[in-house]
């Protein structure tokens, strides 16, 4: 309830927002002397000022990032992201993020050098910078107030402290310097995997925070946490910890943030798929058309997920083995070496298992 309430709240602000916006506006004379003309204009020229805010936003976040001695990893806009290979190419790949319309990801500068307020504000910042500075230049012109508009409603969106979005990680991080850390981990567990490590590589600490004593006092920095030990334990093929992870998380599943929502519905059609327990769970992630639409891409780790299922569930063999071969034939679009790495030795290990299993 309190969260509803919260929520409702940022709704009104951004409402209010808009109604100052619109206020100025009217000021500013330009309103009454707007033709059909200039409003279907400004209208068009809203859907160009949401693109070109979402790039500007992520490059705010790259500028105020690198003069905090950041260095630059991957820039997504949409599906479309460029990524640093360990060769320090770029690289223009596809991938989505549920939930995100961009991302920028910066490797970060040592711990004790680690400063994320200009960071995690750049991006807000050069949205409203550059909307005022639009304006002052075409103060009459109903594509500078499109602008303006778009790039306001960016900045409180993002700056305001709700869901995950900026505002929310530098009230967190400031809050106290474990969240601190544990931002700086998921920044640095980033560029570690960009680079080739396994989460069996990883820095042993990464795995040893406390649990928090309620979910009301968990945030989706300790959730990226359990995300990084449930990754560890799939790759040792410790399916018990795994489940033990998965079936926690799944009593809390309404309070993580979407994308985390739907990775730990994947985990858990696997895992159980796999351990063939919890069959009202697989059953209903099966009939739910939103989790089925993103388990469906076109992606190695789906269709090694489908192929766990075949053999468990529908004890099918030979199909499982086919869609082993089809996973292993798409290895070369996801994205990083870790995940090629980790899938293909998955995709052997079950091959190997199948095999086994007709054997005997």
């Amino acid at each position: 309830m309190k969260e509803k309430l919260r929520s409702l709240s940022y709704f009104l602000l951004l409402i209010l927002v808009s109604a100052i916006i619109g206020y100025l506006l009217g000021k500013s004379g330009r309103v009454t002397s707007l033709t059909m003309e200039d409003l279907l204009w400004f209208i068009l020229f809203g859907g160009v000022s949401f693109i070109l805010h979402l790039f500007i936003h992520e490059a705010g976040h790259a500028f105020f990032g690198k003069i905090s001695g950041y260095d630059l990893l991957s820039f997504r806009v949409f599906s479309l992201i460029f990524v640093r290979s360990q060769e320090t190419k770029w690289i223009l790949k596809k991938e989505k993020v549920p939930g995100t319309l961009g991302q920028c990801i910066m490797v970060p500068p040592l711990r004790e050098k680690f400063h994320f307020k200009l960071y995690l504000l750049g991006g807000g910042v050069a949205n409203i910078l550059l909307s005022f500075f639009a304006l002052i230049l075409f103060p009459t012109s109903p594509f500078s107030w499109s602008f303006f508009l778009l790039g306001s409603l960016f900045c409180f969106i993002n700056l305001i402290p709700m869901g995950f979005n900026d505002g929310k990680t530098l009230q967190l991080a400031l809050k106290n310097p474990e969240n601190a850390y544990k931002l700086w981990i998921q920044l640095d567990v980033v560029q570690r995997m960009n680079r080739g490590e396994t989460y069996q590589e990883l820095p042993e600490d990464y795995f040893k925070f406390k649990q928090a004593p309620s979910k009301n006092k968990k945030t989706y920095l300790d959730d990226y946490l359990d995300f990084l030990s449930l990754g560890l334990f799939l790759e040792q093929n410790d399916w018990d910890r795994a489940d033990e992870i998965i079936s926690r998380k799944w009593e809390d599943l309404s309070f993580l943030i979407l994308p985390y929502q739907l990775e730990l519905k994947k985990q858990a059609y696997y895992v159980w798929g796999y351990l063939d327990k919890n069959e009202k769970e697989v059953a209903n992630l099966k009939n739910e058309q939103t989790f089925q639409r993103y388990i469906k891409e076109s992606k190695a780790e789906n269709i090694l997920i489908k192929a766990v299922l075949v053999w468990r569930q529908d004890k099918d063999q030979v199909t499982a083995l086919e869609q082993l071969d089809l996973a292993e034939s798409l290895l070369g679009k996801e994205n990083g070496l870790v995940e090629q790495k980790l899938i293909c030795e998955k995709i052997e290990w079950f091959r190997n298992e199948i095999v086994n299993e007709m054997i005997n």
